[in-house]
């Protein structure tokens, strides 16, 4: 009975990894986000109230020697578990997105269009005894995603507090569900100067400030959020729920591309960038926006919607197993 119980306990330390692996995977996608993968794999309150107690009572046990007191306080074996899943990610199946991105973008986009919509309806279902109040927080979240597709790029800007500030509203997408960190830091107009150049010249003026605000990002949001939780639970999902349907809107697959420099760019009928001889580009644009279009009903268009009905059968044929397993417990 105590094998069978340590060998449970270890496939749950195995989920909670794959769950870390899944959030990692959706940071890398622009317009996906972290914490809608912990949301819909019923981990996010855990996630948010882990993060949020990475505070100055935890300094205080740290600092006094009270190991034991510190790990239960914020819940680090958690913690380990989610974010070497997360790391793994970033070094595993970021190449991989990255590689189907380049050259399968409208393929790759309907897969998680599909993941999205599978994952929009579980969210709805946890939601219970909708009020008036309910309803309009639902639609504001559904809104502001929504809403971001329009918005033009603010110009850029290195000073450090404002770098500061970008590490700080970025970070978000890692806990807000529906609210892409790297589109937020689009809009904000330092994507080029951090990811693109800080990133690959290791310009520390950049990332160290870059780095606080995201360290303090982590730790203010999921504060309040945690906090919002306890006392307006039904009317916080609300609100979340609406950030992740409306992200539908952030990863719709047909769309071209808009450069900072090189205007709209060309892609072949698999929406890869090209160049005027068809050739893939060779250089990373600095893509500021989106332009959308309606599909053609052609194969192309088929097999897109195959693949998001993949990603719907995916999401909720999982959380119908995970629901058939815990039932057998």
């Amino acid at each position: 009975m105590n094998f069978a119980k340590n060998i449970f306990d270890l496939m749950i330390d195995y989920m909670l990894i794959l769950k870390g692996l899944a959030m990692g995977a959706a940071n890398v996608i622009p317009g996906v986000s972290g914490g809608t993968i912990a949301l819909i794999t019923n981990i996010y309150e855990r996630f948010i109230n882990s993060l949020k107690n990475l505070n100055f009572t935890a300094l205080k046990l740290l600092f006094t020697g009270k190991i034991k007191e510190l790990i239960n306080y914020i819940d680090l074996y958690f913690l380990l578990q989610v974010f070497t899943g997360v790391l793994i990610a970033l070094f595993t199946i970021a190449f991989l997105l990255q590689y189907l991105f380049l050259h399968y973008p409208i393929y790759t986009w309907a897969f998680f269009f599909g993941l999205i919509i599978g994952s929009s309806w579980l969210i709805v279902k946890k939601l219970n005894k909708m009020k008036l109040w309910d309803w309009l927080l639902l639609l504001i979240g559904i809104s502001i995603p929504v809403i971001m597709v329009f918005l033009k790029p603010i110009n850029e800007n290195d000073n450090l507090f404002y770098i500061l500030f970008c590490g700080i509203v970025s970070t978000s997408g890692m806990v807000l569900p529906g609210i892409s960190g790297s589109y937020l830091l689009l809009l904000l107009g330092n994507y080029k100067l951090i990811m693109l150049d800080a990133v690959t010249t290791l310009n520390l003026r950049i990332l160290i400030p870059f780095l606080i605000g995201s360290i303090l990002g982590l730790i203010i949001v999921s504060y309040f959020i945690s906090l919002l939780l306890k006392k307006y639970y039904n009317q916080i999902l609300s609100l979340l729920s609406g950030f992740v349907i409306g992200s539908l809107a952030l990863i719709w697959p047909w769309k071209y591309s808009i450069d900072y420099t090189y205007g709209l760019l060309l892609q072949n009928k698999f929406g890869a960038l090209i160049d005027a001889n068809g050739q893939l580009i060779n250089f990373k644009p600095y893509i500021i926006k989106y332009q959308y279009f309606l599909p053609e009903i052609d194969t192309q268009f088929w097999i897109s919607i195959l693949l998001i009905i993949a990603g719907i059968i995916i999401v909720v044929g999982t959380e119908i197993l995970s629901v058939q397993i815990v039932k057998k417990r």
